[in-house]
């Protein structure tokens, strides 16, 4: 099933860490669907169309999932609002320009763990104003641009 272009929700049902459990997820419920949509729309589309391929990690998690990983109970991947990714562009260059304002931002927030180049993106399930706060991993707190 597609969610948006280039993105199928089959490409949100796994788990880099953890493919034994995410192979038992064929499916998610409706309202995950809707925000899997919504997520891939507002931030995978326009981050694709700037910085080339990007391969899900891991997206979707229900519960057993979720607590295997070692995420809180209130993850945003648990309601289909959270996605974690890799992109085929340089990351540090690609987080870079994002900071810099390169793109214009429609996550709640976006993370990038420059040791494993890997990035967190969620959105607000409720809100439509996300607040784009940027995080780099390690010791720091979320900053807002």
């Amino acid at each position: 099933m597609i969610l948006a272009p280039h993105f199928m929700v089959e490409e949100f049902l796994v788990s880099r860490d953890h493919p034994e459990l995410a192979a038992s997820v064929h499916e998610a419920p409706p309202e995950v669907l809707l925000n899997l949509a919504r997520l891939a729309w507002s931030v995978l589309v326009p981050l694709r169309e700037r910085f080339g391929r990007i391969v899900v990690t891991s997206g979707y998690r229900p519960e057993a999932l979720n607590a295997k990983v070692g995420a809180k109970k209130t993850s945003r991947h648990v309601s289909g609002c959270g996605v974690d990714f890799v992109m085929r562009h340089p990351a540090k260059l690609a987080w870079d320009e994002i900071c810099n304002g390169g793109i214009p931002w429609e996550w709640d927030r976006l993370a990038f763990y420059e040791e494993r180049g890997r990035f967190h993106a969620d959105i607000d399930p409720v809100r439509n104003d996300q607040r784009g706060l940027l995080y780099l991993g390690g010791d720091g707190d979320w900053i807002q641009v």
